[in-house]
């Protein structure tokens, strides 16, 4: 049986369908990209952020591309057609204009509600940073002073050298157990 090379109007239509929610599945992934956006001019970033936003762009467009390189190979049995286009772009379209609209609401109110928390928690932390920055400075001055000028230590010190000392401390508090003993045996009747 030789392979087909056309599609039957229930085939296109079927294909039609499922090129739309292809297009609502991307509009999924494009509002990823805007929350991300959103996110990051309510934190206060700079609307210079253009390449950051390019990126996400070309990323985008990446991701479309390979989708409907696989839709077309799995699908449309390596064909293209107009229609998958068309239905993405009706797909998108839709899915933006409903479903994306609750999003963007949702996404602001939630983006407004982490800044706030973000606040109440520098707020919060914000005497306990400085108080451990002042410690940690003393601290670390602290450190530095005895790191310029270090203690009379003896480094490799030799070993004849700590015997005599550990010698000499042991005959000190022999001859002061002496003492005592005698002192001792003094007061006895």
């Amino acid at each position: 049986m030789p392979l087909e090379t056309f599609f039957t109007p229930s085939e296109e239509a079927r294909l039609f369908l499922f090129s739309c929610i292809m297009g609502a599945a991307l509009g999924v992934v494009y509002d990823v990209f805007r929350a991300a956006r959103l996110f990051r001019r309510t934190a206060g970033a700079r609307r210079s952020e253009t390449l950051i936003v390019a990126a996400e762009d070309v990323l985008f467009f990446a991701i479309y591309a390979v989708a409907m390189l696989c839709f077309v190979i799995k699908a449309g049995r390596g064909q293209f057609r107009f229609y998958f286009m068309a239905g993405n772009l009706l797909g998108f379209i839709l899915y933006l204009a409903t479903v994306g609209t609750a999003m963007v609401r949702l996404f602001g109110l939630l983006s407004t509600v982490f800044l706030a928390i973000a606040r109440l928690f520098r707020r919060i932390f914000s005497p306990i940073r400085q108080i451990l920055k002042a410690v940690f400075v003393k601290v670390h001055i602290y450190l530095k002073k005895d790191l310029k000028n270090p203690p009379d230590l003896l480094y490799n010190n030799s070993t004849q050298t700590n015997l005599q000392a550990t010698a000499r401390r042991r005959a000190k508090s022999r001859k002061r157990r002496e003492c005592t003993w005698q002192q001792k045996q003094e007061k006895l009747p």
